[in-house]
């Protein structure tokens, strides 16, 4: 349905806004965060292309392995092979 393109390196994990689903969060060996908003109209017959994320951070020093959204859409966390977990604002 959509291809996102943007990451320089691996992608290690997604995921997605639980609450309302408008949005969904990706890291990798880049060690960046990149928030990307969903497009409002997703058509199976034709496949989406988006080309940058609405927000990029460089948020850890090395690989990154995880991302998490909360329950709330709020916050997301982030682990990484640095060993710091950061917690971000969405």
């Amino acid at each position: 349905m959509a291809v996102f393109k943007g990451h320089a390196e691996n992608i290690s994990s997604v995921c997605f806004a639980p609450r309302k689903g408008l949005f969904f969060a990706s890291v990798g060996q880049d060690n960046t965060l990149k928030v990307w908003n969903m497009p409002e109209e997703l058509d199976s017959q034709e496949i989406v292309k988006v080309k940058s994320a609405q927000m990029t951070i460089m948020a850890h020093q090395k690989y990154i392995n995880s991302v998490r959204v909360a329950p709330n859409d709020k916050v997301l966390a982030t682990s990484s092979q640095d060993k710091t977990i950061k917690i971000w604002d969405s």
